[in-house]
C-alpha cells in the first residue's frame, strides 16, 4: 500500500524562497520521519510547473467562458502540490477520483 507523507518544502517563487506543504509519494518505504525529511530538504524547488498548470487551466476556462458568454462567472479550483522526482507538481485530480473544480455561471436575461 502506498503512503504519501505531507512535508514542508522550500520553493523558489520569483527569487523568494517560500515554504510550501507538498505530498511526497513513495514514502511508504520508511517510517522514519528524519529519513523522509532528508529526501525533501536541501533543495529549493521551482514553482514554474505550478504556474504553467494554473495558466493552462485558466486559458482553457477563458475559452469556454467566451463561448458561453455568461453575464457573470466564478471559477474556483484547488490544487494539491506534490514533490516528485525533484519537481513540484500541481494536481487537481486526487486519487479518490474527485476533481476540485467549481464553476458558477449566471446569465441576466432581464432587460433584453
Amino acid at each position: 500500500m502506498t503512503s504519501n507523507q505531507t512535508r514542508t518544502v522550500p520553493v523558489d517563487i520569483d527569487g523568494i524562497t517560500v515554504m510550501i506543504e507538498a505530498t511526497c509519494p513513495g514514502s511508504e518505504n520508511t517510517n522514519d520521519d528524519s529519513e523522509i525529511e532528508s529526501n525533501v530538504s536541501g533543495e529549493i524547488l521551482s514553482f514554474e510547473a505550478v504556474n504553467k498548470t494554473i495558466s493552462a487551466i485558466s486559458k482553457e476556462l477563458s475559452r469556454s467562458l467566451a463561448t458561453a458568454k455568461p453575464t457573470k462567472a466564478t471559477v474556483e479550483f484547488g490544487i494539491e502540490l506534490q514533490k516528485q522526482s525533484g519537481q513540484l507538481l500541481a494536481q487537481i485530480i486526487q486519487g479518490s477520483g474527485k476533481v476540485n473544480l467549481k464553476i458558477t455561471l449566471e446569465w441576466n436575461t432581464t432587460g433584453r
